[in-house]
């Protein structure tokens, strides 16, 4: 072979070594590639195009829940709760949206519908979806207390514009004064004091409506709290929440914290309350049996009027001008509570009949001796907020306020 044959050969050996595919090679991988890209742009598409309908979907069930008519809604409530899934893109949304219909739906039978949805999350979510429905009945409470001061300042507006309004009829019913001036005047405080007529009525009927909504939304959550039946959900947070009339039963909340918030004429038996922190709260009118109260630090807070505190347990607890006033003791086990004082029991009954440290039980010997000037003397200088103390000393004297110089 020639030496210039040689070269040609070596080259052609070096550029099959740098490129090992032929041209024939590189046409078949093109021709597949044909093949493929379209295969994968189409499967994006399909995706693209399932992921729309889906959402498509969602949202038309999202829409039922507004509908006027129970079948709609009912259906929605349920439908949502196929979303509610491990890995479902519309999990928290879900959720979300089924929290929130849960201030303004009154049906029952949608809300249990609501329920069996929200029953679908993970065990892991449970307390931070209660904490959420915790917030969402807070809502009402504020609410309420708007309410009442709004409807205060609203009366008071109405009173001033129609006391104007008599005034500038009587001086324009007079011969003299009968001017265009005065009309107009007259004119502008009839329709400002109708206008606050109106506002007034429309804060009525809120007023009236509110308190039903709180009770619905506080009655749902302890409903839903059944998965504490089972395994404790520690730790658990109530601020400035109503559960007023509900029925607790069998549940394990220990470290609950509850802070200015009302349990009155609420049935709790058998829950555990151990190890938790309970401030400006009250109990009025509740039965409380069966519970367990150990270990807990109670400050500012009201347990009078209690139908039964049987069986319940305030072992060990500290308790900081907490009263019992009214209240049937019977049963009731105070054994290594601190801070106790025989004020905190002034016309507690069956006393005698509630177990006590030996120490205390000769120290409480004294409640009889307590006059009712005394003990009021003693709710002014006590922590009880105004609120708490306005409702105690209406029980005692009929007078929702205590003097206090």
């Amino acid at each position: 072979m020639s030496p210039e044959r040689s070269k040609i050969a070596q080259s052609e050996n070096k550029i099959e070594k740098k490129f090992p595919f032929s041209l024939g090679d590189i046409i078949k991988f093109i021709g597949a590639f044909a093949v493929i890209i379209p295969l994968i742009l189409g499967y994006i598409q399909y995706q693209q195009q399932v992921r729309e309908n889906l959402d498509e979907n969602f949202r038309a069930i999202v829409s039922g829940l507004s509908s006027e008519r129970k079948q709609n809604r009912l259906a929605s409530a349920s439908n949502l709760g196929t979303f509610i899934k491990e890995g479902s893109p519309y999990y928290n949304e879900a959720v979300d949206i089924l929290i929130n219909t849960v201030s303004f739906e009154s049906d029952i039978d949608v809300l249990q519908a609501i329920r069996s949805s929200l029953e679908k999350i993970s065990f892991e979510d449970n307390k931070r979806i209660i904490q959420k429905l915790l917030k969402l009945e807070q809502n009402f409470f504020i609410y309420d207390e708007y309410l009442k001061v709004k409807l205060r300042t609203e009366q008071e507006i109405a009173n001033k514009e129609l006391q104007r309004y008599k005034e500038l009829l009587a001086f324009t019913e007079t011969p003299k004064t009968s001017l265009k001036e005065n009309e107009l005047e007259l004119e502008t405080y009839k329709n400002r004091y109708l206008a606050s007529i109106t506002r007034h009525m429309s804060l009525e009927l809120s007023n009236k409506e509110n308190p039903f909504r709180s009770e619905l939304v506080a009655k749902f959550i302890v409903s839903f709290l059944s998965v504490a039946r089972k395994n404790p959900m520690a730790g658990l947070e109530l601020y400035q929440n109503s559960w007023n009339y509900v029925v607790l039963t069998d549940l394990k909340l220990p470290e609950i914290n509850i802070y200015r918030s009302a349990l009155s004429s609420t049935t709790i038996s058998a829950v555990d309350f151990s190890h938790s922190k309970i401030e400006d709260t009250t109990f009025e009118n509740s039965i409380i049996e069966d519970s367990n109260i150990s270990h807990s630090t109670i400050h500012a807070t009201l347990f009078n009027s209690i139908v039964s505190l049987k069986g319940t347990q305030f072992k060990g607890a500290t308790l900081t001008d907490v009263f019992f006033y009214d209240s049937d003791l019977k049963g009731a086990n105070f054994t290594g509570a601190k801070g106790l004082k025989p004020a905190y029991f002034y016309k507690a009954r069956n006393l005698d009949q509630a177990v006590f440290d030996a120490d205390f039980s000769n120290r409480l010997k004294q409640v009889d001796t307590i006059s009712e000037a005394d003990f009021m003397d003693y709710l002014c200088d006590s922590d009880l907020s105004p609120t708490r103390r306005a409702e105690l000393s209406r029980d005692i004297s009929g007078e929702a306020s205590v003097r206090c110089d």
